[in-house]
């Protein structure tokens, strides 16, 4: 028997399944944003925990806590912030940090700043703390520790 080249004896199309609906919304709306999240905490944790890794910034908590100044102005004991901004550049042998944060202590708080420049040869370490608007510098001359 031949068949009408209409098709009357094919199937009827398959309903499509809710589950590769809701499959196809989160592979293309709920992953891109998952990333988007993922990358941006990654940043986000650079930023923050980048400075506080390096020797610059140990050396620093160390020296202003070492400061007969610091110690008058902001107490004992002393803890910086959780949040530290600043900029790391490291090549080699060469190594340029500047960071800012928050250093709180029981007599009140301050804004430490940082600018470090390390080089093979050379080096210059500058530390400022600002409590109420008067700037006390903390040192100002060769990176203080231990190389």
């Amino acid at each position: 028997m031949i068949e009408p080249l209409g098709g009357h004896n094919q199937a009827p199309p398959k309903k499509r399944s809710m589950k590769w609906i809701i499959l196809l919304i989160a592979f293309v709306v709920i992953l891109p944003i998952g990333i988007f999240i993922l990358v941006g905490a990654g940043i986000a944790s650079a930023f923050v925990f980048g400075v506080k890794a390096t020797e610059e910034y140990d050396c620093a908590m160390k020296t202003l806590r070492a400061n007969s100044d610091a110690k008058r102005l902001l107490g004992e004991p002393m803890e910086p912030s959780f949040f530290t901004t600043g900029v790391v550049s490291i090549d080699g042998r060469n190594r340029n940090v500047t960071f800012n944060t928050t250093v709180t202590g029981p007599n009140g708080s301050g804004e430490l700043s940082v600018v470090s420049v390390r080089e093979a040869l050379d080096s210059d370490f500058i530390m400022s703390l600002n409590v109420g608007g008067n700037r006390t510098s903390i040192h100002f001359g060769k990176y203080p520790c231990a190389e």
